[in-house]
């Protein structure tokens, strides 16, 4: 980094030191991580395209929901759309801040082959999946799209009750086609990770949440050019005693 341009994030990041010093809890550990970060992405080809504001209020979103903002940590991402940069939360952000709220996610993806059982009982719904660990690759991200079949989120309570649904490949690719950031490097170069947050995501919405939690979609809506109303468009399928291997 020339020192010019060292100078200038620098007088950037201190114009807003007041608020990241309240988004961190004035905790100086974290404040000095947080501007490393920030420092990273200002100089990130990535995000050159993008205004320095936009970027640095992108990254103070996302550290007020307490999420790390570094991209190989996958809680959060700081992403280009044009010349802006927009707030994303990943899977593990998700997780995270649902965790805090006294909740348990799980999010399983299902691929083509997989043997598994989705079933309700008296009003219960139970999920058993056997993976074909060996033969998937996830890090692939052809191969996840041609194979990814399904998403399951099963959210526990803080009393232990279980939420369980299944969101099917047809709408997990409505869900990414809603967003500005579908065509964005982080599908390209995390593409299991973005189907999960999605699907996590598209859950949350229907079940009873934290004002954390709430907080938190708040804030990666803004990716999103399509607000729609995720209790009409919950996909209409019925996997009551449904068993077997998926092989189409």
């Amino acid at each position: 980094m020339s020192d010019i341009v060292k100078k200038n994030s620098d007088s950037l990041i201190k114009a807003k030191m007041g608020v990241l010093k309240l988004a961190v809890g004035n905790n100086e550990k974290k404040l000095s991580k947080v501007m490393g970060d920030i420092k990273s992405m200002l100089t990130s080809p990535n995000l050159a395209k993008c205004s320095k504001d936009s970027i640095i209020n992108s990254a103070i979103s996302l550290v007020k929901l307490d999420l790390d903002i570094d991209p190989l940590i996958g809680e959060a991402y700081v992403t280009p759309y044009g010349n802006i940069a927009t707030p994303q939360i990943g899977y593990k952000g998700y997780i995270k801040i649902a965790s805090r709220a006294g909740w348990r996610v799980i999010v399983t993806p299902i691929y083509k082959g997989e043997h598994f059982v989705f079933e309700e009982v008296n009003g219960s719904k139970f999920f058993k999946h056997r993976a074909n660990i060996i033969g998937n690759r996830e890090s692939d991200k052809k191969w996840v799209e041609e194979n990814l079949q399904a998403m399951v989120v099963t959210a526990i309570d803080p009393k232990g009750f279980k939420y369980i649904e299944a969101v099917g490949k047809d709408m997990l690719e409505k869900l990414k086609n809603s967003s500005k950031m579908k065509s964005s490097s982080i599908w390209d170069n995390w593409t299991i990770k973005m189907y999960k947050a999605k699907a996590i995501k598209y859950i949350l919405k229907t079940i009873p949440i934290s004002s954390d939690m709430s907080e938190a979609l708040k804030v990666d809506d803004e990716g999103d050019t399509i607000k729609s109303n995720t209790e009409q468009d919950i996909q209409d399928v019925d996997f009551t005693d449904l068993k077997g291997d998926i092989n189409e």
